[in-house]
């Protein structure tokens, strides 16, 4: 029998995945060991997202769902959910930033060629995204400098990389750590990058690293608790970020440089916080909704807290663009769900008898 760490037990058969194929293989009840052959009893079966297989069984009934896709399509929306622009490609996407201009956005996606994970800028009148990393390793969260000429990254999982937006001149390695890294924001006044720092004491920490080659990062948030996802204010007085101190993942506002006057501002869950043009709000994701946060004239009490859309699925990454049109990075449209196979009396094809009658589409 083939090892599967996700296989799953019915039946008096263990159920694995060969490829795309189903197999089951009986096992005998006295010692545990095969008895017999293994036989197929689904052809195009998937797995889920934590690399569980897609089936369940019972003696009598066995249930299995096709591969998943992992293709996405990135959606410009306006502040009521209504298409405010062209959708991309199925690309298989992950996190994304708009440039200040509003006309071009740096990707985290997968290289269709390579199979690696990296970044590339994607404009609306370019159908062919230019790649921006250049290692065949990990590289992902690309965020603009305020200027919109360069890009700072993530690159390898350790470094923090820098490279112009036009993809002409070198990569250059900003500074190396030796646990996983991201990069979350760059502050308008261009002097600041606000990056992710594993910890194996304290999570995910924020820490504020200059764009200059050799310049030490010096920690910002490191509290026995994850923080992730920070975003400068426009000021460049505040920082947003989302912390799961609560048990579950808020949106919290603290004092920059110096923190010390952090604010919870939501109670409900939320994540991935941007900040609106003029700084009076903050918008956050929260499954797949995303909602807003409206600040008194003086940008620390809470005004309200609203629903602005709901796209009816998850929301994997999002950002708001300087006019106020948001982009979104949600399952591609046209990957419908393949309906899950049905099939009933599948012991008989382990050997163990029984009369076969197979449904699909149910």
């Amino acid at each position: 029998m083939a090892s599967d760490s996700q296989a799953i037990a019915a039946g008096g058969s263990v159920l694995y995945l060969n490829d795309l194929a189903l197999m089951a293989q009986p096992i005998d009840a006295s010692s545990l060991e095969p008895s017999g052959r293994a036989s197929v009893v689904g052809l195009q079966a998937g797995r889920g997202p934590l690399g569980q297989i897609f089936a369940t069984a019972t003696e009598d009934v066995l249930i299995y769902g096709a591969p998943g896709t992992t293709l996405r399509e990135l959606r410009w929306l306006r502040r009521d959910g209504t298409p405010a622009g062209s959708t991309s490609e199925p690309i298989d996407a992950w996190d994304l930033r708009i440039a200040p201009d509003g006309k071009r956005i740096v990707v985290t996606e997968i290289d269709r060629q390579l199979r690696t994970l990296d970044v590339f800028i994607r404009t609306a009148s370019q159908p062919a995204p230019t790649r921006l990393s250049l290692s065949t390793d990990v590289d992902e969260s690309g965020v603009w400098s305020p200027d919109g000429l360069r890009i700072a990254w993530a690159g390898q999982r350790r470094k923090v990389m820098l490279r112009g937006a036009g993809a002409v001149l070198p990569e250059q390695t900003i500074a190396t750590f030796d646990s996983p890294v991201q990069v979350w924001d760059w502050s308008r006044d261009g002097r600041s990058l606000l990056i992710g720092r594993k910890s194996n004491d304290t999570g995910d920490d924020l820490w504020i690293q200059p764009p200059v080659e050799g310049a030490a990062a010096q920690p910002y948030a490191t509290a026995a608790f994850d923080q992730a996802y920070g975003a400068f204010s426009p000021d460049g007085r505040s920082i947003a970020y989302a912390s799961n101190e609560s048990g579950q993942f808020d949106i919290y506002v603290d004092a920059f440089p110096k923190p010390g006057t952090r604010v919870r501002v939501t109670t409900a869950g939320g994540t991935e916080p941007r900040w609106s043009a003029d700084g009076s709000e903050i918008y956050f994701r929260r499954g797949s909704e995303v909602d807003v946060v409206q600040f008194e004239s003086n940008r620390r009490d809470i005004r309200s807290i609203a629903r602005l859309f709901d796209v009816g699925q998850p929301i994997r990454a999002f950002d708001v663009s300087r006019d106020g049109r948001f982009l979104v990075n949600v399952a591609a449209a046209s990957q419908s769900a393949t309906p899950p196979t049905i099939i009933y009396n599948w012991l008989t094809r382990t050997g163990h008898g029984g009369t076969e009658t197979r449904s699909k589409d149910n």
